[in-house]
C-alpha cells in the first residue's frame, strides 16, 4: 500500500510541503537551533532518506569494493592501483552526495511514511479538523500490510470527502459570520426598543412618520439577522458533527490496528458513517440556501 501527498486533501498536502521546506536544512541558510518537534521530523526524514534508496545504497559500496579487489591484483602497478582506489572513493562519495541531496518531497508525493506525516502534524499550520485528518491518515498508512490497498484507498477517499464537505461549510461559516459581524441581534433589538420609546414620546406628525419608517427598516434587518444567526448555528453544528465523524473513523482505525480481522466490517462502518454525514451536510446547505432565498424574496 503506497499512499502519498498526491492522494491526500490538497490543503493538508500543501501545508506539508511548506513545513518540509521550512524545516529541511538548506545549504544557503543559517543553522538555527531546532525545536523538539522539528528534530523529531528531521529524524524521521533522515531515516526514510536512506530507506527510500533501498538496495541502491549498496550498489556504490559493491562497486567500490570491486575496484579495490581488482586494484590489489595490480598492486605492483602503482598508478593503476591508485586509480582504482580513487575511483572507488569517487563512486562512494558520489552515492553519498546523491542520497543526501535527494528531494524527499518528490518521494513523499507517491509514498508518505506514517511517522513522517505524524511528526509533521505538530509543525503544520492546520485547523483542528485538518489536524485530526492528519492523525487519522497517519494511522491509515501505518496499517500497511494489514489491509488491502483498495481498502485503504477507499477509506482515504471517504476521509477526503469529509474534508471537502467541511471546506464548503467553512466557506458558508465565514460568509455568515461576516454578514452579522457589524450588527448583532442584540444590537438591533436595542435599536428597535429605542425607536419604540421615541415614538411614545413625540406627537409631531413628521417625526412620527420618520420614526415609524426607521422602525420598519430596523425590524426587517432584525428578522434577516435572526435568520442569518440561525443558519450560522446550523452550519456550526454540522461542522462539529463532521469533526466527530472523523474522530469516530480514527477510533475505528485504532481498533483495526489491534484486531486486523475487523477490516471489512470497519470499512463498511466508515462508508456508512460518511455517506450519512454527506447527506446530512447537503441537507443543511440546502436548508441554508432556501432560507436565504426566501428572506431575499421577502
Amino acid at each position: 500500500m503506497a499512499i502519498g501527498l498526491n492522494d491526500l486533501d490538497s490543503n493538508v498536502a500543501a501545508a506539508f510541503g511548506e513545513c518540509l521546506n521550512a524545516v529541511a536544512p538548506s545549504p544557503n541558510s543559517l543553522q538555527t537551533e531546532k525545536t523538539e518537534e522539528q528534530k523529531r521530523l528531521l529524524t524521521a526524514l533522515s531515516r526514510h532518506r536512506w530507506l527510500g534508496a533501498g538496495w541502491l545504497n549498496f550498489v556504490p559500496v559493491g562497486a567500490g569494493y570491486l575496484c579495490i579487489m581488482v586494484g590489489m591484483r595490480f598492486e605492483s602497478q602503482t598508478w593503476l592501483f591508485g586509480g582504482l582506489l580513487g575511483l572507488s572513493l569517487l563512486i562512494s562519495g558520489a552515492s553519498l552526495w546523491h542520497t543526501l541531496r535527494r528531494d524527499l518531497l518528490v518521494s513523499c508525493r507517491t509514498n508518505l511514511p506514517s511517522d513522517v506525516i505524524f511528526a509533521a502534524g505538530a509543525l503544520m499550520n492546520l485547523s483542528p479538523m485538518e489536524y485530526l485528518y492528519t492523525e487519522t491518515v497517519s494511522l491509515l498508512i501505518a496499517l500497511q500490510g494489514r489491509v488491502k490497498e483498495n481498502t485503504a484507498r477507499g477509506i482515504l477517499l471517504r476521509l477526503n470527502e469529509l474534508m471537502a464537505n467541511n471546506r464548503h461549510l467553512e466557506t458558508q461559516h465565514q460568509r455568515l459570520t461576516k454578514a452579522i459581524s457589524q450588527h448583532s441581534v442584540a444590537m438591533l433589538e436595542a435599536s428597535r426598543a429605542g425607536f419604540i420609546q421615541r415614538l411614545s414620546e413625540t406627537d409631531d406628525p413628521v417625526t412620527l412618520q420618520a420614526l415609524q419608517q426607521s422602525l420598519r427598516m430596523c425590524e426587517a434587518r432584525l428578522a434577516d439577522t435572526r435568520i442569518i444567526e440561525q443558519n450560522l448555528q446550523r452550519v456550526t453544528a454540522q461542522q462539529e458533527a463532521l469533526q466527530q465523524t472523523l474522530a469516530s473513523i480514527q477510533s475505528t482505525l485504532m481498533r483495526m490496528h489491534t484486531t486486523p480481522s475487523l477490516a471489512s466490517p470497519a470499512v463498511e462502518e466508515i462508508t456508512l458513517a460518511v455517506t450519512q454525514m454527506n447527506l446530512q451536510t447537503q441537507a443543511v446547505e440546502q436548508a441554508v440556501q432556501e432560507v436565504a432565498s426566501l428572506s431575499a424574496q421577502g
